[in-house]
């Protein structure tokens, strides 16, 4: 009997052991629980999170391409006001050698009008001095009739 009751002390023994290392265990699981829920709920808010960077990186990458079409579009005008510039610069020129032509065209007309009111001038005192020759001789001529 004796045997047996050490035999079921040592039980005794060995099942408070197993209590008391299951309750470490129990506790364990617990704690190891309470990390999984805090991990699932941080889980859940890095999830949200990146959703809202994804949707925050799908607006800045369509404000983005608005942008580089906007720079495309400024950099066409640009490279049409240059085409206007280098044209205007071109008509410019051509007017500027145009205006130079018709500049001193006008200068040889303005030289033949004076040179032509000089020869009007001269015509005009030729023609004074033929009538007044006439004159005379048409008087000289007549004297004697009368």
């Amino acid at each position: 009997f004796q045997e047996l009751r050490g035999l079921v002390d040592s039980l005794k023994i060995q099942v408070d052991g197993y209590k008391e290392s299951l309750k470490e265990t129990g506790y364990k699981l617990l704690h190891a629980n309470q990390q999984v829920e805090t991990l699932s709920r941080q889980e859940v808010e890095l999830k949200t999170s990146v959703s809202c960077l994804q949707a925050e990186t799908a607006g800045q990458a369509e404000t983005i391409r608005s942008l580089q079409l906007q720079v495309r579009t400024k950099d066409q005008f640009i490279s049409e006001l240059q085409e206007s510039t280098s044209s205007l610069r071109r008509s410019s020129g051509e007017a500027g050698e145009k205006l130079e032509r018709l500049t001193a065209e006008h200068q040889n007309v303005v030289r033949s009008c004076n040179q032509l009111k000089a020869e009007k001038m001269e015509l005009v005192v030729n023609t004074k001095k033929v009538k007044k020759e006439k004159s005379t001789d048409c008087d000289s001529a007549l004297i004697p009739l009368l």
